[in-house]
């Protein structure tokens, strides 16, 4: 059999395990009060997610469990540093944008 047609696991784990980040806005990030705590709740949830994917005992799939919640505690990471609170609106009668 050719060499071309055999799996390696090393490349197969590599490419699913260095994922790129996740893109950052260079804009100011403004939350409100009820963002602020969406944002600390999906971090709760990767920081779980990875949490459980440490409890894998084959290396390989450990690995692969784990690149996502790692990418995304990054990412939800750098939102809540950069997070700048707003109040919340006082009237919903008019909707404005910038």
């Amino acid at each position: 059999m050719s060499v071309a047609f055999t799996k390696e696991e090393s490349a197969e784990t590599a490419s699913e395990t260095l994922l790129p980040d996740r893109p950052i806005s260079p804009h100011p990030n403004l939350v409100t009060e009820a963002g602020l705590k969406a944002l600390e709740a999906q971090l709760r949830e990767a920081r779980e997610a990875y949490d459980a994917a440490q409890k894998i005992e084959d290396v390989n799939e450990r690995r692969r469990q784990a690149a996502v919640p790692l990418r995304d505690m990054r990412y939800f990471s750098a939102r809540l540093r950069t997070a700048q609170l707003v109040p919340s609106p006082t009237s919903t009668d008019t909707v404005a944008f910038g």
